[in-house]
């Protein structure tokens, strides 16, 4: 008798876990893709979402996040759709991507190199006082003067940006990180 408790029961987890796998398909994709390793939206897996307990998991499904482009999904699911999806981001991926050194090496792309730039900005503006515009509807980034805010450069971007951008000490360079794992360098 045992066994055919614990035989149930595990059909029942595996129906929830399909159940959250097919919500996380019809709602879900568009940011974080199939995979779960994300894209526009972070990565929904359990080794990132040790801060984010379970509980407030889900209010930040149901109520999506401000200044976000999360939506709230409490009027479009039902309690019980948004705890299966809830769990499915809590469990574990079959297999894990594998990203070692060498295969970052592989894909480091230098377009420039920095003995081929010039000394001087091509601009007037102060380097320490730039602003960086991240667009995320045509996937570029303008530099504005901040004395002005003017435009003094605009060019695309890699696709899902994540964070800020970051500046070295000296302001001619920034930094912007994407969520599939780039980590672009940009001359200003």
């Amino acid at each position: 008798m045992p066994d055919l408790l614990l035989s149930i029961l595990a059909q029942a987890k595996e129906g929830v876990k399909e159940n959250g796998r097919i919500v996380y398909q019809q709602h879900c994709i568009a940011c974080h893709v199939d995979d779960r390793l994300g894209q526009i939206g972070p990565a929904l897996l359990p080794g990132n979402l040790k801060r984010l307990r379970k509980k407030k998991s889900i209010r930040v499904i149901s109520n999506g996040r401000p200044v976000t482009q999360m939506p709230a999904f409490k009027g479009t699911l039902t309690k019980e759709k948004i705890a299966a999806v809830n769990d499915f981001i809590y469990t574990n991926l079959p297999n894990i991507p594998e990203w070692d050194i060498s295969m970052m090496w592989q894909s480091h792309v230098i377009h420039n190199h920095t003995y081929t730039l010039p000394s001087k900005p091509a601009h007037e503006s102060d380097l320490l006082n730039l602003f960086t515009v991240v667009e995320s509807g045509d996937h570029h980034v303008t530099i504005l003067d901040g004395d002005k805010f003017e435009p003094i450069w605009r060019f695309p971007r890699r696709y899902a940006l994540h964070g800020g951008a970051k500046n070295s000490p000296d302001g001619r360079y920034v930094y912007l990180g994407s969520r599939d794992g780039w980590v672009s360098k940009y001359d200003v």
